[in-house]
């Protein structure tokens, strides 16, 4: 709420030592107004995106923002411009340029206070956020200056905001405001690492009432979290019995976590996902008596598996029957039979899948399950549903196709933590 937020500059000695904490190791970078101002802090996000070896807004869409910021057209007419342009941006820079513009926004809601209006933060991030060699001259910086403000202030219809995400946002920044203006930070929770995260964990089901708050780091593992939590199951249970249990999509899907899966990456890949998903998902500690029957002996290390199933893609509601097959750690689908007609493929590593579908599409079978690509579960007007869905009959069918893909993934030696004799 500061006046002058990202315009004024915070110390150099400060942000040189923030700087280089962050690149050393910026999951313990510890953040403390005794120590650095919030000038110092801004000073350094700007310096961190102006110092990236490719601009955020990538080259490649330089001339073309810019561009769309001239041009004399309905907003309507601007905000279909600059998705299409957006959309073309890698992931992971496309989520970042979302909450930057995001954050952005709700600064300059306060300008009253702030002095920061969309012009005065463009006029700051233009440049920051676009630098390109050789393009620097007034006209250019004119031009990003632009750009980044209709960014700042399309953000609500840019990213298909929804109210309901819009005032949660400002209650958290009127929280933060009141918890700045009078409350003490303790020397206690001052020295907490900024980089731990703190999840509830259901016990037993999403709907227990019985929950617990786990701290996260970047390292900590699905198996970790279960030793930790397993006296709190009454009766108390063996850790190498329970698992880490993704509810998603209204629980409507679940996917059990391997023991040694980095809890925190999972939480953050729902930051991927549009609003609407990622609202109700959980954690759930529980048993892990499926996965131990997915990965029984008799099904024991399959090299390769094939059969016929039914499928839906992202873009249809309705089920048909293809041949599938999985083989060399790659699912894939065919168009006949005989399987001499591609229609699509996969790699298992750049895929998570889910059991069970979204209700609103019934494939009528005994079983499915449900895969995206990391990093791109949004839905869109041309693909409406969550992710592809593949469904057979038999239990068996089931147990054959998953333990497919676990032994592809994590080998048969790896697939179950080691006793624990509690």
């Amino acid at each position: 709420m500061s006046e002058g937020i990202y315009r004024r500059s915070g110390s150099n000695t400060n942000v040189s030592k923030l700087l280089a904490e962050f690149r050393q190791d910026a999951w313990q970078v510890q953040l403390s107004r005794d120590q650095y101002s919030e000038h110092d802090v801004s000073t350094v996000l700007k310096r961190f995106f102006r110092d990236l070896p490719e601009p955020l807004l990538s080259t490649e869409l330089h001339k073309h923002l810019c561009n769309a910021a001239g041009m004399d057209c309905s907003t309507e007419d601007k905000v279909n411009i600059y998705r299409s342009l957006l959309e073309k941006l890698p992931p992971i820079h496309y989520v970042t340029v979302r909450k930057l513009m995001g954050h952005l926004y709700f600064i300059q809601e306060k300008q009253n206070r702030n002095k920061m209006s969309v012009e005065n933060l463009g006029s700051i991030w233009g440049p920051t956020l676009m630098h390109v060699e050789n393009k620097d001259s007034l006209e250019w910086s004119q031009k990003e200056s632009l750009a980044v403000s209709d960014l700042i202030s399309l953000y609500p219809k840019l990213f298909h905001v929804e109210e309901e995400e819009i005032a949660r946002e400002r209650k958290m920044m009127h929280v933060l405001e009141r918890y700045h203006n009078s409350a003490v930070v303790t020397p206690q929770l001052s020295s907490k690492p900024s980089g731990d995260l703190k999840v509830w964990i259901y016990l037993g089901s999403k709907d227990s009432n019985q929950c617990y708050n786990v701290e996260l780091d970047p390292n900590k593992e699905a198996g970790q979290v279960c030793q930790e939590l397993a006296s709190r199951l009454s009766p108390p249970t063996p850790s190498h019995e329970l698992c880490l249990m993704e509810v998603v999509c209204g629980g409507d899907l679940t996917r059990i976590l391997h023991y040694r899966e980095k809890v925190l990456s999972v939480v953050l890949e729902w930051g991927y996902w549009d609003e609407t998903d990622r609202k109700d998902n959980a954690l759930v500690l529980c048993s892990n008596e499926e996965w131990r029957k997915i990965v029984a002996p008799m099904f024991k290390d399959p090299q390769a598996v094939c059969g016929e199933l039914k499928f839906a893609d992202r873009k249809s509601k309705s089920f048909k029957a293809f041949l599938f097959e999985f083989c060399q750690s790659k699912l894939c689908y065919y168009k006949d039979k005989k399987g001499s007609v591609l229609l699509g493929e996969w790699k298992i590593e750049e895929i998570i899948w889910y059991v069970g579908h979204e209700k609103k599409r019934d494939p009528q079978t005994r079983w499915s399950f449900t895969f995206i690509p990391r990093h791109k579960a949004k839905r869109s007007k041309d693909s409406p549903w969550f992710g592809n869905t593949v469904a057979g009959y038999t239990n068996e069918d089931k147990f054959k196709w998953m333990s497919a893909m676990l032994f592809a993934l994590y080998g048969a030696s790896d697939l179950l933590p080691k006793t624990d004799l509690m």
